[in-house]
This record gives C-alpha cells, structure tokens and sequence, in this order.
C-alpha cells in the first residue's frame, strides 16, 4: 500500500501536472495566437488599406493611400506587438507558476510528516507533564 502512494504521489501526480501545465502553454499560444501575430507583424491592422477611388493617376489620392496604409501598418505593428508581449509574459508566469506547484507538491508531503512528528513531539512532552 505504502509503494502504491508513493507512486501515485512522486509519479502520477507530477505526471498530471505536467500535462496540465503543458495544457495551459498550449491555451496561451493559442490564445494570443503569438504565431499568426509574429508572421503577420507588418501586415495592415486588421488588412484595411486605402482603396483606389478613381481611373487614372491622382498625385494626391496616391500619397493620401500611402499615408492611410503606411498608418494602418504602423497601428498594426504596434498592436501586435503588444499582444506578443502579453503572451510572452503570460508564458513566463504560467512556466515560474508551474516551477512552483512541483515544489510545493514534492516538498508538502515530507513538510506534513515533519509537522506530524513535531505535533507528536510536542503531545509527547505534554503526557510527560501530565505524569509527573
């Protein structure tokens, strides 16, 4: 019985958790779709460009167009990489987050069997007291 609890303790467990946490590197990525964004960096926002109004070359609808699209890639860049920033923060939390929860998983079962003793040391000296 005691080797079926440390394996489902030391093994099965941190297993589950690395599945978890692998799980939420996956939700992230998509999420924030860093992929799509990072390839798309320099694409328009949203891919509204200016459209051509007339037949024919107009000196002043051309450089209008130039400075609407030249914006709308300036916006688009600037909001993507925002969103890749968050993502990339939110990967770093979720990694120290899940560093984190297999400490604290490994290290609470000989953390509670030291209070046991402790708690059994303390009511031990106590009985002797009560005895004297």
């Amino acid at each position: 019985m005691l080797i079926l609890f440390l394996n489902w303790y030391f093994v099965d467990i941190p297993r589950k958790i690395y599945q978890i946490w692998i799980n939420y590197f996956w939700f992230i990525k998509n999420f924030f779709s860093i992929d799509l964004l990072a390839k798309t960096f320099f694409y328009p926002w949203k891919l509204v460009t200016a459209p051509k109004k007339g037949v024919g070359f107009d000196i002043e609808e051309w450089f209008g167009n130039l400075i609407f699209n030249i914006f709308s890639r300036f916006m688009g860049m600037i909001i993507k990489f925002i969103m890749i920033i968050i993502g990339i923060v939110a990967e770093v939390v979720v990694f120290i987050l899940g560093i984190i929860t297999f400490i604290l998983w490994l290290i609470f079962l000989p953390f509670l069997l030291f209070c046991l003793g402790a708690g059994l040391g303390i009511i031990d000296l106590d009985i002797k007291a009560i005895f004297k």
